[in-house]
């Protein structure tokens, strides 16, 4: 069972990777494409509701509920007649969504109302409802396409489910390159023509699993009810995230022109490792967890929950470092392709992102806390605590708004102490659901890690110091430069990294860096722990 997950995992992970990386590729192109203000604005908050539905397919967030059903179905022998009650999810949820694009598409000017505020913002919301219109129908392929993804990871076909992402990405990425000079419109017509490719390469990979499929819609039945009583509350649990972020975009609108992008940059970057780590482990570990609680095996259960914690920690708090000394660096390399993006910019959406280092380990912790709720079929635990949350950050942006300089920063403030908050609830539900569970422990474990990090921390200041950023320079040369200049850092600084988990005999630590040369096929550099 180790290996499988192990598998599942990197799996998971690396198709996460390349989607992540392709996605920020087409961040990256969009303030460098399209001038910083009206424009980049308009379509950042017209793409809230189809960014909000692909970032929770991609977190398994729609097929969060559907998974440990159909898993147990799978499991227990009774597939056959289980997909009557996955048949009907299917098709209601379908239902649902042309409602809701039919509706979107009506309501597009309200709806951007409600989200930007502001005399003086009329063009912005102006443009913003003409894209809305546009891209209102990818949410229902969106939506599809995250239920037949559940499909395939409950068959545990993890790379094919993780194939359709990528390639959403790399059509609204060619879309923004090639149709930018027509008009952010025509770019939402690209956008949603990967959508719909999307959920037809998901479609064509799931279809033999579909065998059992009918068109029926059989509310009444125990395991519809049961089902249906845990996607609700899974579904809006797992997209407190999203909601967060929408409710920081709609405080951001309050300030000048671009400040939205700026938020939603440096949103994006700290979600590419979250992305990429921690919700790739989610995905793939919880078919798993919901197997093990089936039978009861407690034990099981709570190993593999604390070494998914641990493994979490282990990838995730270097990352965070990363982000808290290199903020403007790694922001200049990636987004300053044109003068579009300026000096003044850049600073914006590296205070923001040096924010953002704090929620990156508190969000990623969220995301496993969650999956353990999800496996033990427990969704409303999640749903109340990330409510609670929500409410926090309205509150907390709203006061950081009205009685402070802050600026966006205060928006950031207020996310990254929900995103705490949240972490530090789901913790105590959980540990008084699995007493086994050793909140010590793990306590234990983050500060073993804690020289590691200072010795890193340590790396990178000094070579940041000493490898200018040619800051002012976008010519190909100055731009390869400051790529091969963060390359380096990030590589020394992880070397460093390892080579103190390994002096100070880290034992999560060790495992994670075997099967990193495991999967590089570094066999030498594997430790023997034995």
């Amino acid at each position: 069972m180790k290996s499988r997950l192990t598998y599942a995992i990197l799996i998971v992970m690396a198709s996460t990777m390349l989607s992540r990386i392709v996605g920020f590729v087409r961040e990256m192109l969009l303030p460098n494409m399209l001038s910083v203000g009206v424009q980049t604005d308009a379509y950042n908050n017209a793409f809230i509701l189809p960014d909000l539905m692909y970032s929770l397919l991609l977190g398994g967030a729609i097929s969060a509920a559907l998974i440990p059903v159909l898993t147990g179905f799978i499991d227990t022998g009774n597939e056959k007649d289980g997909w009557q009650t996955i048949s009907t999810f299917i098709n209601t949820i379908f239902i649902l969504m042309i409602v809701l694009c039919i509706a979107g598409v009506i309501f597009s000017n309200e709806l951007m109302t409600l989200l930007i505020s502001g005399d003086d913002k009329q063009e912005t919301r102006d443009l913003a409802a003409g894209i809305s219109r546009i891209l209102f129908p990818s949410i229902a392929f969106l939506m599809l396409s995250g239920i037949l993804n559940g499909v395939l990871n409950s068959y545990k076909k993890f790379a094919a489910a993780a194939l359709g992402p990528i390639v959403y990405n790399i059509g609204s990425a060619l879309s923004i390159y090639f149709l930018s000079p027509y008009g952010v419109e025509k770019i939402a017509y690209g956008v949603l023509a990967s959508a719909v490719v999307y959920f037809l390469i998901v479609f064509a990979f799931s279809l033999r699993d579909l065998k059992y499929y009918k068109p029926v819609l059989r509310m009444r039945t125990e395991n519809s009810k049961k089902l249906f009583a845990l996607a609700l509350p899974s579904f809006l649990s797992a997209s407190v995230v999203q909601v967060n972020i929408m409710v920081s975009m709609k405080f951001a609108n309050y300030f000048e022109e671009g400040r939205v992008t700026a938020f939603r940059l440096a949103d994006r970057t700290w979600q590419m490792p979250y992305g990429i780590i921690a919700v790739s482990m989610g995905i793939a570990v919880l078919p798993t967890l919901s197997g093990v609680f089936a039978n009861r095996d407690i034990q099981r259960f709570t190993q593999l929950i604390t070494k998914s914690i641990k493994y979490l920690v282990t990838m995730i708090l270097p990352c965070s470092v990363a982000f808290l000394i290199m903020n403007h660096r790694i922001v200049t390399a990636l987004f300053r392709f044109s003068t579009n993006l300026n000096q003044s910019d850049v600073k914006v959406i590296s205070n923001i992102l040096f924010i953002f280092s704090a929620a990156l380990m508190t969000q990623s912790l969220v995301a496993i806390l969650n999956r353990a709720f999800y496996s033990m079929q427990e969704t409303k635990i999640p749903l109340y605590t990330g409510a609670f949350t929500i409410l926090l950050n309205i509150g907390l942006s709203y006061m950081f708004y009205k009685t402070t300089k802050l600026d966006i920063n205060g928006i950031a403030i207020a996310y990254a102490a929900s995103s705490f908050l949240n972490m530090i609830l789901l913790t105590a539900v959980l540990k008084s659901r699995v007493k086994s569970i050793s909140v010590s422990d793990l306590l234990k474990y983050t500060i073993r890690l804690l020289p590691p990090l200072c010795g890193m921390a340590g790396a990178i200041l000094i070579l940041d110091r000493m490898l200018p950023e040619r800051i002012n320079d976008i010519s190909l040369i100055s731009k390869l430069s400051q790529a091969g200049s963060l390359l380096f850092i990030s590589f020394a600084a992880a070397l460093v990294y390892f080579f103190l988990i390994i002096f100070f005999k880290v034992p999560e630590g060790i495992d994670v860096f075997n099967k990193i040369c495991r999967k590089l096929k570094i066999v030498k550099l594997v430790i023997n722990t034995k």
